[in-house]
């Protein structure tokens, strides 16, 4: 792999800067373990190693979503993880996911803006090119309405659709930190937008993998399923899941043009 600007190489070395902070306290091990375990996840794409580095690439994400705190370097170390992932994702034909963490991994530091991930395969080089949505847009090449046009879609409860944690990390989310999606027609949750503070990204992204795994009953226009734009706050609790149930239920079809 190349060491060209934007690379995880270079993000790797960018973090171990931004950490030096951080490893005068209690949370140094961490990092050190953290790096450690990007670099050698690094070496497994480099090598191949599609299936193994996706492994311990989602061990790695769920250990950083949990126990990761606010602070300098948080966000990119976070964003190294999902770019990590979702270049194995794309080596392994798991094209949805590897767009959603890419996706996420780019808004975190823009050090993910081009360059990161084209150099460990030809699926990741093709994943790197694709364009981020904007907020109130739809998807690239795709079509989307607004909550207002169609007949809103419905929540398909599943085991995974509330976000839980304790009291200490609920409160740590920033008041106005909120994700804009585009609901497929298959009812699918892509193309996330993030809007608001970062400050504390790991939850904000657990939450937001409780997110990926949502399904809903997709909006329609005269009968036919289309895509819509949804804005959610964020943490998606239980009692954020049930107002969002209310307002779509209280949202009514506008007739097509």
């Amino acid at each position: 792999m190349s060491s060209r600007p934007g690379s995880i190489a270079c993000v790797l070395a960018m973090f171990a800067i931004a950490a030096t902070a951080q490893d005068r306290d209690a949370e140094g091990a961490a990092i050190a373990s953290w790096q450690a375990a990007l670099r050698a996840n690094l070496a497994r794409l480099e090598q191949g190693a599609w299936a193994r580095a996706e492994t311990s690439g989602r061990e790695l994400l769920e250990d950083l979503m949990r126990r990761l705190k606010e602070g300098e370097g948080s966000a990119l170390l976070l964003g190294a993880a999902l770019a990590q992932l979702a270049a194995a994702e794309a080596e392994l034909g798991r094209a949805e996911e590897a767009a959603w963490h890419w996706d996420l991994a780019r808004q975190l530091d823009p050090a993910f803006a081009a360059g990161a991930i084209g150099g460990l395969g030809p699926a990741a080089a093709r994943l790197e090119t694709r364009p981020l949505r904007r907020r109130g847009e739809a998807a690239p090449g795709g079509a989307a309405h607004r909550l207002d046009q169609v007949s809103p879609p419905a929540l398909l409860e599943t085991p995974h659709i509330v976000f839980r944690a304790s009291a200490e990390v609920l409160r740590s989310f920033p008041r106005d930190l909120s994700v804009e999606v585009v609901v497929g027609s298959d009812g699918r949750v892509r193309d996330p937008v993030l809007s608001g503070s970062l400050i504390n990204p790991g939850p904000m992204v657990l939450s937001l993998e409780t997110l990926f795994g949502w399904r809903l009953e997709s909006a329609a226009i005269s009968g036919a399923a289309v895509p819509v734009l949804l804005e959610l706050d964020l943490p998606l609790t239980r009692g954020a899941v049930d107002r969002l149930g209310e307002r779509l239920a209280r949202s009514s079809a506008a007739e097509p043009r």
